[in-house]
């Protein structure tokens, strides 16, 4: 029995089941771009990092740590993991600790930025401004495009 034609993969782009505040910044047009594209591939290294098994479904060699192996990299399926956080702390030494700060807030943590702004003792309508300047740092530390018509 074949699929109804508005479930056929192809038409449909995939839809997150769990709304966070980024979602919605994107949703609402918040974040638009060269943001936008930043804010997403934030996201998806962020998720890069949460995916090392727990379990390895296959006998063979230890994996080698850098703490075990003079700073080496892994092998194996933690070998995207290691590289996810290298990339992630290199991104928030060139971001420094405010912007690093939201990113994590509003990426890893899934709050708002006006949020991160009132624990701050910001104004709060200052959230989303500091996460679009940290997403335009993002977006030059992976060089992407501007936005800027010629």
């Amino acid at each position: 029995m074949p699929l109804p034609k508005e479930l056929e993969a192809e038409k449909n782009p995939p839809v997150r089941l769990t709304q966070d505040a980024l979602d919605r910044y994107l949703a609402r047009g918040e974040l638009t771009g060269r943001c936008a594209e930043a804010a997403v591939r934030a996201r998806a290294l962020f998720e890069r990092l949460h995916r090392q098994p727990d379990l390895i479904g296959a006998y063979g060699g230890r994996l080698h740590t850098a703490s075990c192996r003079g700073n080496a990299a892994p092998h194996g399926p933690a070998e995207g993991v290691h590289r996810a956080a290298q990339s992630w702390q290199s991104l928030a030494q060139r971001l420094g600790p405010i912007l690093s700060a939201i990113l994590t807030a509003v990426i890893c943590e899934g709050g708002s930025a006006r949020d991160w702004a009132v624990r701050g003792q910001r104004h709060p309508a200052s959230g989303i401004e500091i996460l679009r300047i940290a997403l335009h740092a993002c977006a030059d530390h992976w060089g992407l495009p501007s936005d800027a018509v010629s």
